[in-house]
């Protein structure tokens, strides 16, 4: 099935992220390019007209490989039952529940309810965010996704694409948007040198799209980071970083040799860069409140 770009950071969340939950402080670590090489006699001539590349690490993640055969899709609301289980499981039955049946039948709180509803629509913007993350979590157990069952495909994916809203995940790409292109640049190669355990967000135009960075490569002033896109499978993509300018460039290719998405960016909060380890489930009395 066809799939665009979804909104992250979803526009409702806004005003209620807040939910009064300490975020845990990124992992975020310098990972140095390697120095470029030196002429090994004086007579040898260095050549100016062209610097050597600097490869800043490779994390060994394949999309043919690693990543999934199907595309991103774009689909209907979410049912409320489904909305209110992808809430409990990000924040726990006491967090969501007035009350627990028998037979574990949730009687979501007034404003878990009426979120849940608002939350359900935001699935019709792609689910790039949980299919991204879902490969990474599979990448690092060292299993393929191919082993898993399309149900534990669907519902996986869906809860890392719910992820997004928890407010460790929100307040992570509230600070890394307050930085520049260049200075992602540490981050982007750390979440690769650790098994790429940090997605990448573009914004643009009022969108944003979600990228799992594999490699990181250096020429002069640009800066190639390559990424898995689930918008086009089984086809490795390339952010350009122009280190001079503080902008980046994203030309998505298909595998017929179509161009799908043509994004640029300048200056801070046109980037994020949210680590794994930002995804972890937490309790919250907000919606209780």
């Amino acid at each position: 099935m066809k799939g665009g770009p979804m909104k992250k950071r979803i526009a409702i969340l806004a005003t209620t992220l807040a939910l009064g939950i300490s975020s845990p402080a990124l992992a975020i670590g310098s990972s140095p390019l390697r120095a470029q090489p030196q002429p090994s006699a004086k007579s040898q001539p260095v050549k100016k007209s062209k610097r050597s590349q600097r490869i800043a690490s490779a994390s060994g993640f394949n999309p043919t490989i690693n990543g999934f055969s199907f595309a991103n899709w774009q689909s209907g609301s979410l049912s409320e039952e489904t909305s209110i289980s992808l809430l409990i499981q990000l924040f726990g039955e006491q967090s969501i529940c007035q009350t627990v049946s028998v037979d574990h039948s949730c009687t979501p709180y007034p404003k878990a309810k009426a979120f849940s509803q608002q939350f359900a629509d935001t699935i019709a913007f792609g689910r790039c965010e949980g299919m991204v993350v879902l490969a990474s979590t599979m990448f690092a157990s060292g299993k393929p996704a191919s082993g898993l069952s399309k149900q534990e495909v669907d519902s996986s994916i869906l809860f890392w694409w719910a992820s997004q809203i928890l407010p460790s995940v929100t307040a992570a790409s509230e600070s890394t948007k307050q930085l520049a292109p260049t200075e992602l640049l540490p981050l982007i190669a750390n979440g690769i040198a650790n098994g790429s355990s940090s997605t990448l967000g573009l914004y643009y135009e009022g969108l944003g799209h979600t990228l799992l960075p594999i490699k990181q490569v250096q020429n002069g002033n640009v800066v190639t980071v390559d990424v898995y896109d689930s918008n086009t499978p089984l086809v490795t993509q390339h952010v350009l970083i122009n280190t001079a300018l503080n902008s980046w460039n994203y030309t998505a290719v298909n595998a017929s040799g179509n161009t799908v998405m043509n994004w640029t960016g300048i200056g801070a909060g046109s980037l994020d860069v949210i680590a794994m380890s930002a995804r972890q489930p937490q309790p919250t009395s907000y919606f209780a409140g």
